[in-house]
Protein backbone atom coordinates (compact mmCIF):
# COMPACT_ATOMS: atom_id res chain seq x y z
CA UNK A 1 0.00 0.00 0.00
CA UNK A 2 1.32 3.58 -1.07
CA UNK A 3 2.42 5.53 2.27
CA UNK A 4 0.51 8.19 1.03
CA UNK A 5 -2.48 6.21 1.04
CA UNK A 6 -1.68 5.07 4.58
CA UNK A 7 -1.28 8.31 5.91
CA UNK A 8 -4.63 9.60 4.40
CA UNK A 9 -6.62 6.81 5.62
CA UNK A 10 -4.65 7.05 9.48
CA UNK A 11 -5.46 10.51 9.65
CA UNK A 12 -9.05 10.39 8.17
CA UNK A 13 -9.97 7.56 11.34
CA UNK A 14 -8.39 9.36 13.51
CA UNK A 15 -10.14 12.29 12.77
CA UNK A 16 -13.69 10.45 12.34
CA UNK A 17 -13.18 8.65 15.37
CA UNK A 18 -12.60 12.02 17.54
CA UNK A 19 -14.83 14.63 16.09
CA UNK A 20 -17.34 12.70 13.94
CA UNK A 21 -17.66 12.87 10.13
CA UNK A 22 -18.41 16.98 9.92
CA UNK A 23 -14.27 17.33 10.38
CA UNK A 24 -14.35 15.84 6.64
CA UNK A 25 -16.25 18.77 4.72
CA UNK A 26 -13.32 21.57 5.59
CA UNK A 27 -10.63 19.25 4.18
CA UNK A 28 -12.64 18.08 1.25
CA UNK A 29 -12.76 21.86 0.43
CA UNK A 30 -8.81 22.46 1.24
CA UNK A 31 -8.06 18.95 -0.61
CA UNK A 32 -9.82 20.68 -3.92
CA UNK A 33 -8.17 24.01 -3.24
CA UNK A 34 -5.05 22.41 -2.90
CA UNK A 35 -5.32 20.30 -6.43
CA UNK A 36 -6.37 23.26 -8.27
CA UNK A 37 -3.47 25.35 -7.10
CA UNK A 38 -5.71 27.52 -5.11
CA UNK A 39 -4.55 26.76 -1.59
CA UNK A 40 -0.67 25.84 -1.15
CA UNK A 41 0.17 23.38 1.06
CA UNK A 42 3.35 22.81 2.46
CA UNK A 43 5.65 19.05 1.91
CA UNK A 44 4.00 17.71 4.94
CA UNK A 45 0.21 18.18 3.11
CA UNK A 46 0.79 17.38 -0.10
CA UNK A 47 -1.43 13.98 0.29
CA UNK A 48 -4.12 16.26 0.87
CA UNK A 49 -4.35 17.17 -2.55
CA UNK A 50 -4.01 13.49 -3.69
CA UNK A 51 -6.96 12.11 -5.17
CA UNK A 52 -6.99 9.22 -2.62
CA UNK A 53 -7.43 11.62 -0.11
CA UNK A 54 -10.77 13.48 -2.05
CA UNK A 55 -12.14 10.36 -2.67
CA UNK A 56 -12.27 9.48 0.81
CA UNK A 57 -12.89 12.76 1.83
CA UNK A 58 -16.05 12.96 -0.77
CA UNK A 59 -17.05 10.09 0.46
CA UNK A 60 -17.48 10.81 3.53
CA UNK A 61 -19.21 14.04 3.08
CA UNK A 62 -21.90 12.19 1.05
CA UNK A 63 -22.22 9.80 3.76
CA UNK A 64 -22.72 12.78 6.75
CA UNK A 65 -24.86 14.54 3.77
CA UNK A 66 -27.20 11.56 3.78
CA UNK A 67 -27.40 11.01 7.17
CA UNK A 68 -28.50 14.52 8.04
CA UNK A 69 -31.82 14.23 5.95
CA UNK A 70 -32.24 10.35 6.16
CA UNK A 71 -32.86 8.85 10.04
CA UNK A 72 -31.89 5.12 9.26
CA UNK A 73 -28.02 6.24 7.49
CA UNK A 74 -27.61 8.17 10.90
CA UNK A 75 -28.42 5.60 12.75
CA UNK A 76 -25.93 3.25 11.23
CA UNK A 77 -22.94 5.89 10.89
CA UNK A 78 -23.26 6.35 14.72
CA UNK A 79 -23.15 2.83 15.48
Amino acid sequence: MDKEILTAVAIGIGLSASCGFRVFVPLLVAGIAARTGLFPVNEGFHWLAGWPAIICFGTATVAEILAYYIPFIDNLLDS
